[in-house]
């Protein structure tokens, strides 16, 4: 079984994963939401995970120290998504994903079949 932790406080993300986690993936995966308050992400302290999807557009927490938060408490893979390709903050957020160890940072063009491949190789 994967366990699979998806941080995002909007819902913004959160129905594509699913979609894709239910419809695409045939395994069994043990799904976590988180949102970006202290109390969810303690999560990363207590549980172990195969992988990280977050949300870096976020309006409680800077999506710069998010990835950092993130990689600086476990080792599980990274993917970073941004609804919001185009603005400055974005691009800044995901070099800082990629500079703190990211595998992957999504944010533009087909992100569905882009996060379908990546998931997929973590998930075998």
């Amino acid at each position: 079984m994967y366990k699979i932790m998806v941080v995002d406080d909007s819902n913004s993300i959160i129905p594509l994963i699913k979609y894709i986690l239910n419809q695409e993936i045939d395994l069994d995966i043990n799904y976590v939401q988180c949102s970006s308050n202290i109390e969810d992400m303690e999560k990363l302290n207590n549980l172990t995970f195969d992988l990280i999807m977050a949300n870096i557009c976020m309006d409680n927490i800077n999506g710069q120290d998010l990835i950092t938060l993130i990689t600086k408490t476990t080792e599980a893979p990274l993917i970073a998504i941004s609804p919001f390709p185009e603005s400055k903050y974005t691009l800044e957020a995901l070099k800082i994903a990629l500079e703190n160890g990211a595998e992957y940072a999504l944010h533009e063009g087909n992100v569905y079949g882009e996060l379908l491949s990546i998931i997929k190789k973590y998930l075998k």
